[in-house]
């Protein structure tokens, strides 16, 4: 829904609202409670457009600003300039490769594990494999910070197909330093 089609139906529900207290059909701290709906939609819409035209007025002025910086450098300083940020860009993938291997190394060198069974999914509601896929996307992602980081084992997946796909649609699932016994 978009901010304008939800304000306009705030504002058509307030309207309603207000016939409706007239003809004695809803009370009169019902009628507030929309209104204030009503006028919370309103601010919220407002304030969005309002940070939407800053940073688009933001965005233009930093691209202003580099062009202007761009036009005044020669050729040989064009070229210098995007030698030198490639050359950090390599730096960062360089660091962030060493830090994953650092990260596979501790995790392979650690004494610590942990073994969660999903494999009770016949027993539990909906709502309940969607709170266990939301509690092994904490654990691994608290286990990527842990030091040193333990062993973590997911067991019985076989048995949960709706937990597994739950898990697949994390971003980043494939990437889990986890064992998965299936």
């Amino acid at each position: 829904m978009t901010a304008e089609s939800a304000k306009d139906k705030a504002a058509h529900e307030a309207e309603l609202a207000r016939k409706l207290f007239e003809e004695g059909k809803i009370s009169k701290n019902a009628l507030k409670k929309k209104v204030r709906l009503a006028r919370a939609v309103q601010a919220w819409t407002d304030k969005k457009a309002r940070r939407k035209e800053e940073n688009e007025k933001k965005e233009e002025k930093r691209k202003k600003k580099q062009n202007e910086f761009f036009s005044t450098l020669t050729k040989e300083e064009k070229d210098s300039w995007e030698e030198a940020m490639r050359a950090r860009r390599e730096k960062f993938r360089a660091l962030q490769a060493a830090e994953k291997q650092e990260k596979e190394k501790l995790f392979k060198e650690s004494k610590f594990h942990l073994v969660i069974d999903l494999g009770y999914e016949t027993l539990m509601t909906d709502r309940e494999v969607r709170s266990v896929a939301q509690q092994v996307m904490y654990s691994v992602s608290t286990n990527t910070v842990a030091r040193p980081p333990y062993h973590l084992h997911i067991s019985g997946l076989r048995e949960s197909p709706n937990t597994l796909q739950r898990l697949k649609r994390i971003s980043g699932y494939e990437k889990w330093l986890v064992r998965i016994r299936k």
